[in-house]
């Protein structure tokens, strides 16, 4: 989950704050009833594009014995597109699902998807995940 600080500080989400979107403590930066996590499901706030940067995600998916990330996300050429390349970096792999994430102009969608496919890793529907998970 990705929040803008109410001061300002360190902050990079700069369209976001420009309109007063994703404060932290607002009605902005709540998590829509659909979206709530279970009881054991973790939350992990972010302030930069990735959600690796300056959080406990790492040494959470470390102590779970994770191996391999699915990204989701408003921006693929944002969040998404930072987040995949940190966890690559990590030595984690990645998969993007295509219909769970977009971007403002559907080339930069495009070109981003096309990056991971090519440099760092996987690109698929939410529907051929749930076909691989389910075999």
């Amino acid at each position: 989950m990705v929040v803008n600080r109410k001061d300002g500080v360190g902050q990079s989400h700069r369209q976001s704050r420009l309109i007063g979107a994703l404060t932290e403590d607002t009605w902005g930066a709540e998590i829509v009833d659909d979206l709530k996590p279970r009881k054991n499901e973790f939350i992990i706030v972010k302030w930069r594009y990735s959600a690796f940067y300056a959080t406990p995600l790492e040494a959470m998916l470390r102590g779970l014995g994770v191996k391999t990330i699915v990204l989701t996300g408003v921006a693929t050429n944002g969040g998404v597109d930072s987040t995949a390349r940190d966890a690559e970096y990590r030595d984690f792999g990645v998969v993007v699902l295509s219909d769970c994430c977009a971007s403002r102009k559907p080339e930069l969608h495009e070109a981003t998807l096309e990056t991971i496919r090519s440099a760092f890793g996987r690109v698929m529907t939410s529907n051929e995940l749930t076909r691989i998970l389910k075999s």
